[in-house]
Parts: structure tokens; C-alpha cells; sequence
């Protein structure tokens, strides 16, 4: 198999959750990527599984609705092409599957020009389902079934208050950091998958969330819902013995400096 897209017509991926995530959050989807030549063409059939199980309530209570399903077919930018050709290397796949009841179920298929067929299998099974993740989260914001991703770090002193606003648009892989009244930065994107990482291993409360913009002493992230969370009381420790919520100040600082 060659690292070039210009030997490829299609590339149709078939992912499943693992088999221990019940309903309603287990789901399966074909994302077909095929014109693999100046943008990407999409066609994606996204289903949740098993729900005829649970009742409504059931479902409504974990956050999703009944009609959860979604298909969708366009183009992503020519970016993706770039990104895929990497995650296609001779590194990255094998003829072979390893798969545990807590792995995540992918199967790459390509089609080479000569209409030959491989299937094939990630290697590196974390680094699969991220990039995964990304560019599922790409086709949701073309689509504009969902906005940009944006998250705001305000911090509230006696004497100085840092606000942060992050934003990512993951359709054309660009992420900025703008620090009060400055102009937005571009950085490295490689920092989402560090925010991300990093912001939503901590546990948020709903229930202690802040409706109105803080304006006493503290330090708060707003993760785009509309609410504000403040650090130690609706941001926590996911268990007694983490160490989530320093990091995350420890990253907001790197952030702030990134942007300087």
C-alpha cells in the first residue's frame, strides 16, 4: 500500500464503541471518504445501538434524544487530505486485529485505482481513535450540526483578572488563544488534544454552575453550554487520589503565554 492518496478512489472506515458501553452511548458508524484529490468527499451513516431496551426517560436523562441518528454527505477541506495520508502509512495499519472487550471496534478499507481492496487495522488503536474523533467532530461543524468549539478560562484576583478565550474549528485544524483585549493567536494544534485531554478528565457539576459571568474572586471555565463552572466547587477531582484541577491552571498559564 502506498502513503499517497493518489492511489486510493476510497477509503471507508467502520467504527463501534466497546463492547462493556451500554446504551444509549454505545454506536456504530461507516465513515466513507472518498474524490481523494483536492477535498475530501464524506459520506457518514452514524446509528446508536440497542436503545429499543431503554425507556424514553431512560435516554432523555442521559443527555441525548430520540432521534440521536445521523447521516450526512459533503466535503471536508483539502487539510484532511494531508492527515489522512498520515494516518495511511505503512506505520499505521496491519493485516491483523487485536481487540478486547474494552477497545474500540475500527476497520479501514481501502480501494486502490486498480479497484483492489484492503482491509486493515490500527496499530496504534489510541492514536486511531482520536484522530477519529477529530474528524467526526470536522464533519459535525461543516454540517453545522455543531458550532466550533470554544472554552473560556476566567481567573478573578484582588489586583489582576486573566481571561482566556480558546477556539478551535476543527474543520480547517486552526486553534487560537486570545487574552483579554489582544488579537487571537494561532498556535500549534497539537494544543487541543492537550486542552482537551487535560480540561475534561476533571468532573463538572451542572448543578453548581453559575448562570450570570462571575464577578467574585475565583477561577471559573465556561465549556460552551452556557454556564459558568467554578474551580473546586462545580470543576472536581474525578477521584480522592487525582490531580486534574492544578494541571489545568498549569495549562492555562502555558496557554496565557503561548499567547504573550
Amino acid at each position: 500500500m502506498t502513503k499517497t492518496s493518489k492511489d486510493w478512489t476510497k477509503v471507508l472506515i467502520k467504527f463501534q464503541t466497546a463492547s462493556i458501553i451500554p446504551a444509549p452511548y454505545s454506536y456504530y458508524y461507516l465513515l466513507e471518504l472518498n474524490n481523494l484529490e483536492k477535498e475530501v468527499g464524506v459520506n457518514l451513516t452514524l446509528s446508536y445501538l440497542d436503545r429499543e431496551e431503554l425507556d424514553e426517560e431512560s435516554i432523555l436523562d442521559e443527555g441525548f434524544t430520540l432521534h440521536d441518528d445521523y447521516t450526512w454527505k459533503g466535503e471536508l477541506p483539502q487539510v484532511w487530505l494531508a492527515e489522512l495520508e498520515k494516518m495511511l502509512g505503512k506505520d499505521s495499519l496491519t493485516v491483523k486485529d487485536k481487540i478486547s472487550e474494552t477497545d474500540n471496534f475500527i476497520e479501514v478499507e481501502i480501494t486502490q485505482k486498480e479497484s483492489e481492496k484492503v482491509v486493515l487495522y490500527p496499530i496504534d488503536r489510541e492514536k486511531w481513535d482520536y484522530f477519529l474523533q477529530e474528524i467526526i467532530q470536522s464533519v459535525y461543524e461543516v454540517s453545522k450540526k455543531e458550532l466550533p468549539f470554544e472554552l473560556e478560562y476566567l481567573s478573578i484576583g484582588q489586583k489582576k483578572t486573566m481571561n482566556i478565550l480558546l477556539k478551535a474549528s476543527f474543520s480547517i485544524r486552526t486553534f487560537t488563544i486570545k487574552s483579554g483585549e489582544n488579537e487571537p493567536t494561532v498556535v500549534s494544534w497539537k494544543w487541543v488534544n492537550e486542552v482537551m485531554s487535560t480540561v475534561f478528565r476533571a468532573e463538572f457539576l451542572m448543578e453548581e454552575a453559575l448562570e450570570a459571568i462571575p464577578k467574585q474572586p475565583g477561577t471559573y471555565l465556561a465549556i460552551g453550554d452556557g454556564l459558568w463552572y467554578p474551580m473546586y466547587t462545580a470543576i472536581v477531582e474525578p477521584t480522592n487520589k487525582s490531580k486534574v484541577l492544578p494541571k489545568i491552571d498549569a495549562l492555562f498559564k502555558d496557554l496565557f503565554e503561548q499567547s504573550s
